[in-house]
């Protein structure tokens, strides 16, 4: 070994790990004591400082030669998580949580445990006499190379680690490992990952157990010394690999009995084992952490076995009733609601993390007794709302107590307890309620205006978009909608094997981690509301009635068949009561709300209240059907023939048939504008006469062949399938048919008032629908279709400038009226377009020619600006006042929504042609400057789609009426039918049509059937009209053009 000392100092503590920032508080001198009583001796004395809560300093690390591992440069910092910020990513610790965010949790204070590192790494030949340092020799173990597990190297055989995207210098993530390298990472030595460490304590139980963990701590500690190491070599290895790795598995040690000490609970041969660990890493290390570890176990044990802690004392918010009543009805909504809160959250807090793994709360109270408990109260609260409701005899009290529990779900929307409002909405969509018609017309007014926001808050539209945005914006405590949750962890563990290639799959774990920390972050905070012991018990005690016995009684109320009066009122409150999917219960003892376990009813159809049809669940199995030719088309397996969207369960792909299935079904999955999305775009892939072929066989719905069943399966089964067939064939008379179809054909429309006009017997439900559809034909065949549109006529008076006798040039027409003029012949050539122009998939005079004629009229505006304002080019002065008076015009068809116009009149204003005529826009008076500049301002919204549909288009108005610049659509729509192929390939090879392109075509063709439907109501001059129309002799040729530029 060599003598001499050390010409470069060891790399303090303090620099390795992560950075010290100075504090005023008093320096806790616990570990300078523990290192003196073991001889060594401080140099002098220190600032006090503390340790910040950051990540590892840019400091570059660089694998070890061979090692497959990639290298990691510059880490970012990882940020603390704050529930207002927004959706968690997989590296962040919630808040509130003792997850370790670095080396430093293991330290009473930096500056000694520096001396006591670099102590412990001299070696007797490295020491210089008179050393304050004597040899201490604690991390060593020994030297066993053979035996040590963890000596593998890294390969694609025991670890993977995902591709970092160009420019991300995040810490390297892990794909997938061997549970050994999974815990070499846990406690690496050349960088701490506090997220790696937060994620795999929340997990680990999804693949190992906590014993079996321990024991591999144990062995990670025990890290041997090569024999060949001497002097600065030693000391190099002990510092750089040995010491790190040991001080993180103290830190590991603290997180793990920190936060998820449910693993030592019941379980004592893990204490003991833990305490043994503890013992000797206190022994040999002589950390006091190690001794706070084990001193912090005992102290929990001890707590748990003396019994429940007391409540905090301190109340925010006071009960506001102090009533011993028995009866939950003389209690006011406000205080029901607390106290639901209250006893729901106990639910909540409960949940463990082991819960949430591996879809735990199917298999039974032994493996998530909190979550099923939990879900078991979700269906106590909706089966008593759905009982208090059925039980109240007078009507007028059944629509009292509807409003109450409304009243009930919106206050426990606002103390943020999401959880019990969707129980209580789930109650108010279950077919015993919903029923319930007289009650819901007559629901007062001020009950609508608390239901549409809570429905629109807890829909389960685009996975719970509206609630999950909610939610991070509220500050703790609440208490979310556990069903959402349940659904993320069960799309987690569906679609994610457990291994790949062999190896334990940590990306799993991970976007586990990531929804069970979001739930964790919820359970921090308690409420702190008073308690009235009557009252929690009546609720957590409240009885409830079966979903079928529920229904009986509902029966027993407003029997089937039962009609009621529509009044205008009545009819308008029954449309804002909007089904919507929630999860349900359908007996007392069943768990109901985690997916795989929800028997979900079937929707309405979207006559909603308004169809005699009860709606009853079916789990009946009718046996074989009859044979009908051809109807064997929609007894194809959906997973044939029909592809889903993964993020919201929208149909992407499928066959015609499939598609006409799904028309005529009573349940729509979710996707509620597939019925207007494919009517709106059928003629891109089928024909009008295919389509009704295909709705009239599926009106024919067979029957069983078992004689006995035929009446049930009539009332159940082929009753809700004709009644939606006779629903889609009003909506496409109505809406559709004259857009595609020859209005003077009449093969279509008469086969539909065949069915409008067949024999229905008086107390059949379709009765009343074939009549209205027979009412839509005859106005079909009238021609008679009406297009409403809430835009009331206003005709403004005419400004006329120029005589009646005179030939009418641009300076004799007032700019508003010209702009007026312009917008009514703008919406004239705008409307002749016809909807299978613009799902053309390539332009021709054959094909799009009024798309054509509407390009070249725009052509046409830009030229015959440009024209006149140079035909004045001899009068500089009168050259600047038509530059001048266009920009009025654009700016009088901007205020009237016709952008079109707008945008070219300033396109040919901003054309090298007029805008380098410099000395003529320093004539322009500067008014009209302004103005300009303004319109130039808009162009970026204008020229946007998406843009110009948020800010233009779904504004506050309902309805917008306006003219787009149109080539924003034409430019969506041809990336469209670039993009996305008409047809794909199914699971089987099948060719399916590729419905999500069409969606994207139906949403810009909405938009645009909008533009032509609502129209201006201006008066038409005619003899501006005839000027507009033959506006090719004001416009000069462009050898013309060329010429007066020259000459200006």
């Amino acid at each position: 070994m060599s003598s001499e000392t050390p010409t470069k100092p060891f790399m303090r503590l303090s620099e390795r790990l992560p950075s010290v920032t100075r504090s005023s508080s008093a320096l806790n001198i616990g570990s300078a004591r523990q290192l003196s009583s073991r001889g060594i001796k401080p140099i002098k004395s220190h600032d006090s400082v503390s340790f910040s809560s950051s990540s590892p300093t840019n400091e570059s690390y660089q694998n070890s030669p061979g090692s497959s591992s990639p290298r990691y440069e510059s880490p970012r910092n990882s940020p603390r998580f704050s529930p207002r910020r927004g959706p968690l990513s997989a590296s962040e610790p919630v808040q509130g949580l003792n997850y370790p965010t670095s080396d430093n949790d293991i330290t009473d204070s930096p500056e000694s445990l520096d001396k006591y590192i670099s102590s412990s790494l001299e070696d007797d030949d490295a020491i210089e006499e008179g050393s304050c340092f004597e040899k201490i020799d604690l991390f060593t173990k020994p030297n066993k190379p053979d035996k040590y597990i963890f000596s593998e190297e890294d390969t694609d055989q025991n670890i993977l680690f995902e591709e970092n995207k160009e420019g991300d210098d995040s810490l390297p993530k892990i794909k997938a490992a061997t549970l050994m390298k999974l815990v070499e990472r846990l406690t690496y030595e050349k960088y701490p990952d506090p997220g790696y460490v937060a994620s795999f304590l929340l997990t680990y139980r999804a693949f190992t157990t906590p014993s079996e963990l321990l024991s591999i701590l144990k062995q990670r500690y025990e890290i041997p010394i090569p024999n060949h190491l001497r002097g600065e070599e030693l000391a190099s290895y002990k510092k750089t690999k040995v010491v790190p790795i040991q001080l993180r598995i103290i830190n590991v040690c603290k997180s793990w009995v920190t936060n998820f000490f449910f693993d030592f609970e019941d379980d004592k041969e893990l204490v003991k084992n833990f305490l043994q660990f503890m013992k000797t890493l206190q022994e040999e290390t002589g950390l006091s952490h190690a001794e706070k570890i084990a001193k912090l176990v005992v102290t929990q044990l001890e707590t748990k076995s003396s019994g429940p802690q007391p409540k905090p004392q301190r109340m925010l918010l006071k009960s506001l009733s102090t009533s011993t009543t028995h009866n939950l009805e003389d209690v006011s909504t406000d205080e029901i609601a607390r106290h639901l809160t209250l006893i729901q959250y106990q639910f909540f807090k409960a949940i463990k993390p082991v819960e949430c793994l591996n879809k735990n709360w199917t298999k039974g109270p032994a493996h998530a007794p909190n979550i099923l408990a939990m879900i078991t109260r979700f269906n106590q609260v909706s089966g008593w709302a759905k009982s208090e409701i059925v039980k109240v005899e007078n009507d007028r009290a059944r629509t009292l107590m509807i409003a109450r529990f409304i009243d009930i779900a919106d206050k426990c929307k606002t103390y943020k307890n999401f959880n019990d409002s969707m129980a209580i909405i789930a109650a108010l969509n279950s077919s015993p309620i919903y029923r319930l018609k007289p009650n819901w017309a007559d629901l007062p007014k001020k009950s609508h205006m608390i239901l549409e926001p809570l429905l629109e808050l807890l829909g389960s539209d685009k996975n719970y978009y509206c609630l999950r945005n909610h939610l991070k914006t509220v500050p703790a405590p609440s208490i979310p909608y556990l069903g959402m949750y349940l659904t993320d962890l069960t799309f987690i563990e569906d679609g994610n094997n457990d291994k790949v290639n062999g190896l334990i799959n940590f990306m799993k774990c991970r976007l586990t981690a990531v929804v069970i920390r979001d739930l964790q972050q919820f359970q921090q905070q308690p409420y702190l509301f008073s308690e009235n012991t009557i009252i929690k018990n009546m609720l957590l005690e409240v009885p409830f009635m079966s979903e079928d016995e529920c229904y009986q009684m509902s029966l027993v109320r407003i029997p089937k068949g039962s009609t009621i009066k529509i009044t205008t009122e009545r009819e308008r409150s029954l449309k804002m009561f909007r089904r919507f999917d929630v999860l349900q219960t359908k007996e007392k003892s069943e768990p109901k709300m985690a997916i795989g376990m929800v028997n979900k009813e079937k929707e309405k159809s979207k006559e909603g209240l308004n169809a005699e049809v009860e709606k009853e669940i079916i789990d009946e199995d009718f046996g074989d059907l009859e044979e009908v030719a051809g109807y064997d088309v929609f007894l194809k397996d959906d997973s044939e023939s029909l592809l889903f969207n993964d993020t919201d369960d929208k149909i992407m792909a499928g066959t015609l048939p499939k598609f006409v299935e799904r028309l005529t079904s009573d349940n729509q999955c979710g996707d509620n504008l597939f019925v207007e999305e494919f009517l709106l775009t059928y003629p891109t892939f089928t024909t009008s006469q295919e389509l009704l072929q295909l709705l009239l066989l599926r009106y024919n719905i067979p029957l069983p062949k078992n004689r006995d069943k035929i009446e049930r399966y009539k009332a159940t089964v082929v009753t809700r399938v004709q009644l939606q067939v006779i629903i889609t064939l009003k909506l496409w008379v109505e809406k559709y048919l004259t857009l595609y179809h020859d209005i003077n054909d009449k093969t279509v429309s008469d086969k539909i008032h065949l069915i409008a006009t067949q024999n229905i017997g008086e107390n059949n439900p379709l009765r009343s629908h074939a009549s209205r559809l027979k009412v839509a034909v005859e106005k079909y065949n009238r021609n008679d279709v009406i297009r409403h549109s809430s835009l009331k006529p206003s005709f403004p008076e005419s400004i006329l400038l120029h005589d009646e006798n005179e030939e009418i040039t641009l300076q004799r027409l007032h700019p508003l009226e010209l702009a007026r003029q312009l917008s009514l012949y703008d919406h004239h050539v705008l409307k002749s377009i016809g909807p299978l122009e613009f799902l053309a998939a390539t332009w021709s005079l054959q094909q799009t020619p009024h798309i054509i004629a509407f390009v070249e009229w725009s052509r046409k505006i830009q030229n015959w600006v440009i024209s006149e304002i140079l035909k004045e080019s001899a009068n500089p002065i009168s050259c600047a006042e038509t530059i001048s008076r266009f920009i009025k015009i654009a700016q009088a068809c901007y205020e009237l929504n016709n952008f079109n116009s707008s945008l070219n009149i300033l396109s040919a204003l901003q054309s090298y042609k007029i805008s380098s005529l410099y000395h003529l826009w320093q004539l322009v008076p500067t008014r009209s400057k302004e103005m300009y500049k303004s319109l130039e301002s808009q162009v970026p919204v204008l020229t946007n789609l998406e843009v110009f549909t948020q800010k233009i288009v779904k504004s506050d108005k309902p309805e917008t009426l306006c003219i787009p610049y149109l080539s924003i659509y034409f430019r969506e729509l041809g990336r469209i039918q670039q993009s996305y192929p008409d047809h794909i390939d199914g699971t089987t090879g099948e060719r399916l049509i590729n419905f999500d392109k069409r969606r994207k075509l139906g949403v810009c063709l909405a938009d645009l059937l909008q533009y032509q439907r609502l129209a201006y109501t201006l008066n038409p001059i005619l003899d501006i009209q005839d000027f507009l129309s033959d506006l090719d002799k004001c416009i000069l040729p462009t050898t013309g053009i060329s010429n007066m530029i020259q000459d200006l």
